[in-house]
């Protein structure tokens, strides 16, 4: 997103979302909790193009370009965003 009024958009509207989920999921069983944040942060990973692009080139910098194929890089990536929803749920 090259216009910083679309990216702050985006950016509150996610910080939208995570607050109701938050109030939403506050009753419920913490293994419930854990797996709807691991797949809101798949679907959060759709949207973040540029932060993938990111973190491929963080794994190729500090491992080298030849230690992860491009699926364990695909794998590592889902995990990454999995334990943010995790983590923000």
């Amino acid at each position: 997103m090259k216009n910083s009024f679309f990216k702050k958009i985006r950016n509150l509207s996610l910080v939208a979302i995570i607050y109701f989920f938050k109030v939403v999921l506050f009753f419920l069983p913490i293994r419930v909790v854990m797996r709807c944040g691991e797949i809101f942060g798949i679907l959060v990973s759709f949207f973040m193009k540029n932060e993938k692009l990111i973190i491929c080139k963080n794994l190729d910098i500090v491992y080298g370009k030849n230690k992860f194929s491009e699926k364990e890089k695909r794998d590592f990536i889902i995990k990454n965003f999995k334990n943010y929803g995790r983590g923000l749920f």
